[in-house]
């Protein structure tokens, strides 16, 4: 179960792509996994922000959230550009575009 989120804690808001990449980040976000607007340019995948032992359930998730169900919020360990992790938990919903999901958007908390 996730632990209590309180109204101090800060949020990562975030888009991403059809592909799994990562398209918009709030400055939060940039800041606690230690990247810089130019790697979201080179391109940062979603599942490699977390650490590998995280990322097939985080994929399955994904796609759980594509065919429109509401998964609420998961606890995922996240891996920092440096390799050093953190806990966090994530809430995604699909963007829609058409009727047709083209990724996700999303918070995170620490």
């Amino acid at each position: 179960m996730p632990r209590k989120r309180k109204a101090s804690d800060p949020e990562e808001n975030f888009e991403v792509d059809e592909h799994g990449f990562m398209k918009v980040v709030n400055q939060w976000g940039l800041n606690a996994w230690r990247y810089d607007v130019g790697d979201l340019v080179k391109g940062v995948h979603c599942l490699n922000i977390l650490v590998p032992e995280d990322r097939k359930r985080a994929a399955e998730n994904i796609s759980r959230v594509l065919n429109g169900e509401d998964i609420g919020y998961i606890e995922y360990t996240a891996l920092r550009k440096d390799q050093t992790i953190f806990p966090i938990v994530v809430r995604v919903n699909p963007v829609i575009v058409d009727g047709v999901p083209m990724g996700l958007r999303g918070i995170v908390t620490g």
